[in-house]
């Protein structure tokens, strides 16, 4: 499980157990002091606390009153607190996702079909991401396909890829052409689209 996502389920589970509430990126306070919970403890008297008077049992206990931690809040895979707290901000500041057509037909000895997959900065911050192309080179022209992009926060930008079927291909061949943006200010924010090409007759 990809060490975000292992981030977050562990923050809704120590939300769910310490009842903190919702943790924000404005309004973030962690602290390594364990909660403590009251708690009482009875034990009977020693023989020479024991003061026996007429008409009171002298077999009575006596309560003392104890604070005993309660126990530290669970570790996912070594994430600790701090760290999954961290990670949910970067969630918050970098932010990207592309998107493609998903599928596509294309016709035997047809004209080229261009694809078009929109990468979009959902983050907070700008950034640059490096762009991955990847595809059967006779059935795509990556060649245009940019290396990076710049994108502010809100913005979005089109890479257009060209796809030609070869004239091996018989119908019902299927290719895979795939867009990766991974950002450089946070690598393991990343997303990617696939578009699965069926040649048709």
């Amino acid at each position: 499980m990809p060490r975000l996502v292992r981030a977050m389920v562990f923050l809704a589970a120590v939300i769910a157990v310490s009842g903190c509430g919702d943790i924000t990126s404005t309004d973030v306070r962690v602290t390594t002091e364990p909660p403590t919970v009251g708690t009482s403890v009875t034990r009977p008297k020693t023989a020479s606390e024991q003061t026996v008077e007429p008409g009171v049992d002298s077999t009575a206990s006596s309560s003392t009153s104890a604070t005993l931690p309660a126990p530290p809040l669970p570790e996912a895979d070594g994430i600790t607190l701090e760290e999954a707290v961290a990670d949910s901000l970067i969630l918050t500041e970098y932010s990207v996702r592309v998107r493609g057509p998903g599928t596509a037909n294309a016709q035997l000895r047809a004209g080229p079909v261009t694809l078009s997959f929109v990468v979009a900065n959902l983050g907070e911050q700008p950034d640059v991401y490096t762009i991955t192309a990847l595809g059967p080179p006779d059935y795509a022209d990556l060649s245009e396909v940019p290396s990076r992009l710049s994108l502010e926060p809100g913005e979005e930008e089109t890479i257009s890829v060209e796809v030609r079927i070869p004239e091996r291909a018989e119908v019902g061949d299927v290719a895979v052409i795939r867009i990766n943006a991974t950002s450089t200010q946070s690598p393991p924010i990343q997303d990617e689209s696939d578009v699965v090409i069926t040649v048709e007759g």
